[in-house]
């Protein structure tokens, strides 16, 4: 195996092949599978009542969570944003985006995924008596397929999943779907957005809505998360994925 350094890689694509041709070679003959893993985000949003001021740099490290070189390593102040209405933050791991109702941290890649759990379980293990009421895990993903209809193949396979219908419709750019939550206590959702420069290239992605009343008791807090993480979200994180690539299978 060869390994490129980072800037080896950009000098070359600089300096001789433009438009990422490098990284093409390298990923073009990837399984799927593992080019979803490579470049999936992964997301955990949880709705509730929250203090968005908690979320600063140094809390995490304060509370154990991060190391101080991994605070360190955070992006300059003006990247980082804590106010009483919406705390946004990067770390090496992870981006936090928290407003009053909700909290929401995503990641990439796949392999950071238990990482992700673990921080999330880590902070509702200390924000225990956080009222919280629906947690959301999602998988979105960058994709370029490789004819110019796979847009429509895409769309008439989620469908059919979904109903009956037929994609019919040429001009449609973004496709939302959602189960009945009158008939599913934890529905899924699927969106698919294309791309104006490029038909080919295309934004999915697929969630699940846990609402905790249906699993737990009709008033919750954050001292559930842990158990709920622990029992749903890496399985259903590998479903989404599975997902994700049955729907780009059918489109390539």
């Amino acid at each position: 195996m060869i390994l490129i350094s980072q800037k080896l890689k950009y000098d070359i694509h600089t300096r001789f092949f433009p438009y990422n041709w490098l990284e093409n070679c390298i990923f073009q003959n990837m399984p799927l599978i593992e080019d979803i893993q490579r470049k999936v985000d992964l997301t955990i949003s949880i709705k509730g009542s929250f203090n968005p001021t908690i979320f600063q740099p140094y809390w995490f490290e304060k509370m154990g969570l991060l190391e101080a070189h991994e605070i360190e390593s955070m992006p300059d102040e003006a990247e980082v944003m804590v106010h009483k209405e919406v705390t946004i933050l990067k770390s090496t791991f992870f981006n936090l985006r928290c407003t009053k109702e909700k909290f929401t941290i995503w990641s990439r890649p796949y392999q950071f995924s238990n990482l992700l759990i673990d921080i999330v379980t880590g902070i509702f293990t200390i924000l225990n008596q956080t009222p919280v009421s629906e947690v959301q895990l999602m998988a979105d993903v960058h994709h370029t397929l490789q004819s110019d209809d796979g847009f429509g193949k895409v769309v008439n396979y989620t469908i059919n999943g979904f109903d009956s219908c037929q994609f019919a419709n040429p001009k449609l750019k973004s496709l939302s779907l959602v189960d009945d939550v009158e008939k599913s206590e934890n529905p899924q959702f699927i969106r698919i957005d294309d791309c104006a420069n490029n038909k080919r290239h295309i934004q999915l992605y697929i969630g699940r809505d846990f609402h905790l009343k249906h699993l737990y008791s009709s008033v919750n807090f954050g001292e559930v998360i842990p158990e709920f993480l622990s029992s749903y979200a890496t399985d259903t994180f590998e479903a989404l994925i599975s997902r994700i690539k049955d729907i780009l299978d059918y489109g390539d």
